[in-house]
């Protein structure tokens, strides 16, 4: 359902750790809120609505000044389904995984509305792909390793002991330092990879989940749509969510994405258009976006790249990118890449 516009945020229950963090690195974690703009108390009032493009600036300075390239997993390490508040109860209290995820999506407002996550079946085998919004700017890897490393946390804790994913993908090169990493992921770990996910069976996804409570997930679920946030959804959101996952398939139309957001193009257009905004715009600010992230990775090929753009012919690709970038990609990834 498409609603009014709002500002991508998140509680600030994901920087209670952050102190601990920082500490351990020589940082202060007050002079660093402070001076990126946050209040104090974030760190300490878990409930806190922040934006997440500050969260985001704030990590990416952290690893900025610390010289670590980790610092969204280092977190990651240290929240877990409590982050979540009420929502993290009403999930673990699900028959399924899948059914935690749906709850996660439903109710996400609660905790924040840069964030939804996005399941992709084909054939025996899942994919569980964080979807972020940190204001319709590129997303950084450190919030993007955030996001991934709690979710894992989560999946881990929801399945119990006995199971877990068969892999984690990043779209990050090797780092130096894979030690956290070994720490949050206890399983396979792929780097240099196509997407950001967790990778498992459908069977694991909808197998029954140990230690639920059918009355007590009543309950649980009651108390959340009492509290659920009013807080509404913008148009222009998304249909930057839809394009991520669109784009590489080349069905990326105005009206392919209203079909997928059950309204007609005339519907989106309007919607769009009280927001300020476009499609086209979207579109393009969504393909540069990915470029760069795709760009970033130089065993990554051209060819590759024009095509997990949506581009049928690398040719097509490079004449866009010059006109968006003005420079060739080859150029821009000699000055950008890793």
């Amino acid at each position: 359902m498409l609603l009014s516009s709002a500002v991508p945020e998140i509680r600030s229950a994901s920087l209670a750790e952050f102190t601990t963090v920082a500490s351990a690195l020589g940082l202060d974690a007050r002079a660093m809120v402070t001076a990126i703009g946050l209040p104090i108390r974030c760190l300490s009032d878990p409930d806190l609505r922040i934006p997440a493009v500050t969260v985001q600036t704030l990590l990416e300075q952290t690893a900025a000044r610390a010289n670590v390239d980790d610092i969204g997993i280092r977190l990651a390490e240290k929240n877990g389904l409590s982050t979540l508040g009420p929502l993290g109860l009403l999930m673990r209290e699900q028959p399924t995984l899948r059914d935690a995820i749906g709850a996660l999506n439903q109710y996400h407002d609660l905790h924040t509305t840069a964030l939804s996550i996005r399941v992709e079946d084909e054939n025996d085998i899942a994919i569980l792909k964080p979807v972020l919004d940190v204001g319709g700017i590129e997303v950084k890897r450190q919030v993007t390793e955030l996001a991934l490393g709690v979710l894992y946390r989560i999946v881990r804790v929801l399945l119990g002991d006995r199971r877990k994913p068969q892999a984690v993908c990043l779209m990050r090169s090797v780092p130096v330092n894979r030690d956290v990493y070994r720490r949050v992921f206890d399983t396979q770990v792929q780097f240099d990879a196509d997407f950001d996910g967790i990778v498992c069976s459908t069977t694991m996804l909808d197998a029954p989940m140990p230690r639920t409570d059918p009355i007590m997930a009543r309950y649980v679920k009651s108390y959340v749509e009492s509290i659920a946030s009013s807080r509404s959804t913008s148009a222009s959101r998304k249909v930057r969510e839809l394009l991520y996952v669109m784009i590489p398939s080349g069905r990326c139309s105005a009206a392919e994405v209203a079909k997928e957001l059950g309204v007609d193009r005339r519907t989106l257009h309007r919607h769009l258009v009280r927001e300020g905004e476009t499609f086209s715009r979207i579109l393009t600010n969504t393909r540069i976006e990915m470029a760069k992230r795709f760009l970033e990775n130089r065993d990554r090929s051209l060819t590759s790249v024009a095509e997990m753009l949506g581009f049928s012919a690398l040719s097509a690709f490079m004449r866009w990118f010059r006109t968006h970038f003005g420079c060739t990609a080859t150029v821009w990834r000699l000055a950008n890449g890793r």
